[in-house]
């Protein structure tokens, strides 16, 4: 088979398929997309899921805005933001920000702006990838100006699948009182009432 041949079939099954399925991961579609990439001899790597490809390819075409550092005209909500940054650089968190845990890829991490799915999700200044996944699928600690949730995404085909779910929710009073909720939601602890 010429490359040419090869560069056409490629360009008519990339042609043939709705992305914005893909991406919420329709079953026929992911499907198709299965097919093709067999029928191309095109291997997804061990440690990357097909849905998380999938939807990688929806993204490249649709950036989401980050969430958790969207700039804003609000002063006291931007101080805010760095305050709770700061405050979990100090505890070691820095390299979570941002992220959350992806039990579906070698590296367990993904950025807030790859999600795919934002139903369920609560207003937040901040998001910060724990050290685990109660279940298969996303979770992440989510920092408000009142409350620490822990939050897991199933990312499946079922009806929850699709939206986020609260595990569990802590309001705090200090700068002390969030670190230490966020550092023990994270670990999987339980936090004091």
């Amino acid at each position: 088979m010429s490359i040419i041949t090869e560069a056409d079939k490629l360009l008519s099954v990339s042609q043939s398929l709705d992305y914005t399925k893909i991406g919420s991961h329709d079953l026929a579609e992911v499907a198709k997309l299965k097919a093709a990439l067999f029928d191309l001899k095109i291997r997804v790597s061990n440690d990357e899921a097909l849905d998380g490809y999938a939807t990688k390819q929806v993204i490249r075409t649709s950036r989401l805005n980050d969430r958790s550092m969207m700039s804003s005209d609000d002063e006291e909500q931007k101080e805010r933001r760095a305050q709770i940054c700061e405050s979990l650089g100090k505890e070691g968190f820095d390299d979570r920000v941002s992220h959350v845990y992806n039990s579906f890829v070698g590296s367990r991490r993904m950025r807030i702006e790859e999600v795919p799915h934002r139903v369920g999700l609560p207003d937040f200044d901040v998001v910060i990838a724990p050290d685990f996944a109660p279940e298969p699928g996303l979770h992440g600690i989510f920092i408000s100006s009142k409350a620490v949730m822990s939050m897991t995404l199933a990312l499946d085909e079922s009806e929850n699948g699709k939206q986020w779910m609260l595990l569990k929710s802590k309001e705090f009073s200090s700068e002390d009182e969030m670190i230490e909720c966020a550092t023990l939601m994270s670990a999987g602890f339980d936090v004091p009432d």
